[in-house]
């Protein structure tokens, strides 16, 4: 989280020019002089503090052959203020937003000490966080001016942020893990921002359609705070049915254990759109919302939204995400199956077991897909597991096949699949329709989440234990064609191999392992748990 903006001053805060200096030496030197000779001049050691200023004015006029006297140091101050151009009101926009987000903001400039009572920035910038040159004895872009900062601020490198309009500072902190932006008065709004968050939904959602898909896009929703601004939440419910073996082979050790798959169908261009589990974006009121309507519109609402429920025959709002969770589920379960003609089904009276996944987020939509109409959202998914009896996803399976399907519906049909099986469905490249990173949508599951609770069922049924799943990771990989995807479903999930042994109940090197067998098995470098 950045703290501290550190901002240069000439030709950041205000426009600054030597010319008039350059001017006045050019009009009483005694040989030829220009301006861009008094603008090479070094100012250096002046500006570390290491010369008084009389003995400037004097290196000055020797320099350029300009008859020393009495009155030259006050012509010279004069000079030097008349540089003073207007103050860039982007930047003090800029410093005050960072204010409002409390963002502390610091100066360091390579300073004139002639000029150090210039600089009008009060109320935006504490006394105690102006630095110069000339009292650190340093010189931009010299690093050790910005361990000096760093050191006096008590922070971390990558708790600031810098603006200049030097390119060569600018490198130098980003050589330091410091955030650099590069100071123009016409992009120094959408740069600060884009670093430590916009102010509201629609400055990110202009920020979103401006950059292009894919990386520029993932940037803006690192910033947590960006992300919140159009943050979105979605449920979601594996079914399941039967009881692991105790012996054998994993495959044979899951022979009886099923799971339920919807195959998904974009509804406009009735193609395949993945394989995934049942459920999907929250429907949310709010509270302006709620406050608003009527009881006739509250109960209207509570049969359209996750966040308005019936409670004692009266419509509540409610802020538990759970309920939320458990109440999107339903309700997508309902249009999802009612898709497929089936409506005598519903999972009302049901618990669900949740699979907590740490540090999940499925951005996948607005970084890759998302073309600037309509509301976008990123989205932190809640996944479940619900164990039901086999008869039941026979009969979703039949039903879905044999009962006509809604209009423009977004499901395919339902299936009944061993989870050894669903296991292998994430990875496999190319096919009739694919995703945006290429996989099969025919034959893949659409939402990596949605495919790695599988393999937490599987963690349940086999209690955890790390070797049997190594050993089922391997025989999974055995009979695929294509590698398996566990690598970029944890990269498309952001999420690292802890957060995802956490949400698997096994150890971390555990699931490292598990990509290593896999990617061997897939190379043909491992044969019976034995690498050749």
């Amino acid at each position: 989280m950045i703290r501290y903006c550190l901002w240069d001053v000439g030709k950041t805060i205000y426009d600054y020019t030597l010319n008039p200096l350059g001017d006045w030496v050019v009009e009483n030197a005694q040989r030829k002089v220009s301006v861009t000779d008094v603008k090479r001049f070094d100012f250096g050691p002046y500006m570390r503090g290491q010369t008084e200023f009389e003995q400037l004015c004097r290196q000055i006029c020797h320099a350029f052959e300009v008859p020393y006297h009495a009155a030259i140091p006050a012509a010279i101050n004069r000079a030097f203020h008349r540089g003073i151009g207007a103050y860039f009101p982007e930047t003090r926009q800029m410093m005050a937003y960072l204010q409002r987000r409390g963002i502390e903001n610091v100066i360091f400039s390579n300073a004139l000490p002639i000029l150090s009572q210039s600089l009008k920035t009060e109320g935006l910038v504490k006394a105690e966080h102006i630095f110069t040159s000339y009292e650190s004895g340093l010189l931009k872009p010299d690093p050790a001016v910005y361990e000096y900062v760093r050191s006096r601020l008590g922070c971390r490198f990558e708790e600031m942020m810098a603006v200049d309009d030097k390119i060569q500072n600018i490198e130098t902190v980003r050589n330091l893990g410091i955030n650099g932006v590069v100071f123009s008065p016409q992009t120094i709004e959408e740069s600060v921002k884009s670093l430590v968050g916009y102010d509201n939904r629609e400055e990110v959602e202009n920020a979103l359609r401006r950059a292009s898909k894919g990386q520029e896009r993932a940037r803006i929703l690192q910033n947590g705070h960006n992300r919140s601004l159009i943050a979105g939440s979605g449920a979601n419910v594996t079914l399941w049915s039967g009881k692991a073996e105790t012996a054998g082979s994993m495959k044979k050790r899951l022979q009886n254990v099923y799971v339920g798959v919807l195959m998904r169908r974009n509804p406009k261009n009735g193609k395949a759109d993945g394989w995934g589990a049942l459920g999907g974006l929250a429907e949310m009121t709010g509270e302006a919302e709620f406050l608003s309507a009527d009881e006739r519109q509250r109960r209207m609402l509570a049969t359209l939204r996750d966040d308005v429920v019936l409670e004692n025959g009266k419509p509540v709002l409610i802020r538990d995400r759970q309920k939320i969770a458990a109440a999107n589920i339903r309700r997508e379960t309902r249009e999802e199956l009612g898709n497929l003609g089936i409506y005598d089904f519903n999972l009302d009276e049901a618990v669900f077991e949740e699979v907590v996944i740490p540090g999940l987020k499925d951005d996948n939509f607005v970084i890759n897909r998302w073309n600037g109409e309509g509301t976008v959202w990123a989205i932190t998914p809640h996944c479940h597991l619900l164990q039901v009896e086999e008869e039941k996803l026979d009969y979703l399976q039949k039903m879905s096949t044999e009962r006509k399907h809604e209009a423009d519906s977004e499901a395919r049909n339902y299936r009944k699949v061993p989870l050894f099986e669903a296991l292998s469905h994430f990875g496999k490249k190319g096919g009739a329709e694919v995703s945006e990173d290429g996989r099969d949508l025919v034959s893949d599951y659409r939402y990596p989440h949605e495919w790695i609770t599988l393999w937490a069922l599987a963690a349940k049924q086999l209690r955890y234990d790390d070797r049997a799943m190594l050993e089922l990771a391997s025989e999974v990989q055995a009979e695929c064609r294509y590698r398996i995807g566990f690598a970029e479903a944890l990269r498309q999930m952001n999420i690292a191999y802890d957060e995802a042994a956490a949400a698997l109940g096994i150890k971390s090197e555990t699931v490292e392992k598990m990509q290593h067998n896999t990617e061997a098995v897939f190379n043909g470098r491992l044969q019976n748990g034995r690498m050749l």
